[in-house]
Formats: C-alpha cells, sequence, structure tokens
C-alpha cells in the first residue's frame, strides 16, 4: 500500500489525537482492573466529570500530555496484573512461567 504525502500530513495527526482521547474517555468509566476510581489515579478525578466536562478538559491537552495517560494507565495496568499474579491470581497474557520460589 503506497501513501501520499498529502495523505499521511492530514489525517495522521488527527486521528492520534483521536484515539487517545477515545481510549481516555473508556478509560474515564472506570479502573479496568477492578471497577473501582482509585484516589492515586490520574483519572480519578476526571472520573467525577460529567462526559461533557470530560470531553472539555480532554480538548485542552495535546498529544503528548494525551500519550502520557494512556502510557500511565497501560503500565498501571500491567503492574497489577502482575502482582495478583505473583499473590496467586491468575496468570497474566504472556507471562513465562515462574517457579514457587520466583512467585515469592
Amino acid at each position: 500500500m503506497v501513501f501520499t504525502r498529502k495523505r499521511i500530513m492530514s489525517s495522521s495527526p488527527h486521528s492520534v489525537k483521536e484515539r487517545l482521547r477515545a481510549e481516555i474517555l473508556r478509560l474515564a468509566q472506570a479502573c479496568p482492573f477492578d471497577a473501582t476510581n482509585p484516589e492515586d489515579c490520574p483519572f480519578s478525578l476526571m472520573r467525577q466529570l460529567e462526559p461533557r466536562e470530560q470531553k472539555q478538559w480532554l480538548n485542552t491537552l495535546d498529544e503528548d500530555d494525551l500519550r502520557y495517560l494512556v502510557s500511565y494507565h497501560h503500565i498501571c495496568h500491567r503492574t497489577k496484573v502482575e502482582l495478583q499474579w505473583v499473590k496467586g491470581g491468575p496468570k497474566p497474557p504472556g507471562a513465562r512461567e515462574l517457579g514457587a520460589r520466583e512467585r515469592t
């Protein structure tokens, strides 16, 4: 597939920001790990806003801010899943098997 310079420049920046905003709005509903609203989460205060206010706030953020929030979420979620596994919970996707000594 060949992309012209015009196609890449005209659609990429806008679509990336829109995808990031859409993911953040999804995360604004509740923590996907346990469906709560942890106080230490950067989305905690946002979850208390009305949907219209959430969108207004997101529109003030630049792409770097949006990327940071999404990255923070992915790292936090992965950490919670791995900690749950170490404590004897279900194995996270893609995790290698650990021996009993490595789990403790």
